[in-house]
């Protein structure tokens, strides 16, 4: 599970970095649904990621993975509903 986890955090890290220079270089929006969505965006790399360990038998390494997203993906929600409650007056 170490292993997951690692390999989790390192591709949500990857994302963040790939999205603020693609961001930074070309000054697109692409930038703002990859780096402030990450809770969603981190799937369409993890999911993959998941299945092809999993083809490998390596079930905790799996599992590290699917709750570490979840964890990532509960957390940004978690910060977007703070901030998405707070109202300007």
């Amino acid at each position: 599970m170490p292993k997951g986890v690692l390999l989790a955090l390192g591709g949500v890290i990857a994302i963040c970095i790939l999205g603020g220079l693609d961001g930074a270089l070309t000054q697109s929006a692409f930038v703002l649904p990859v780096v402030l969505g990450i809770g969603l965006t981190q799937w369409i790399a993890l999911l993959p990621l998941a299945l092809w360990i999993r083809k490998r038998g390596e079930a905790k390494t799996v599992q590290g993975i699917l709750i570490t997203g979840g964890i990532v993906f509960l957390l940004n929600a978690t910060c977007w509903g703070l901030f998405a409650g707070f109202r300007l007056r």
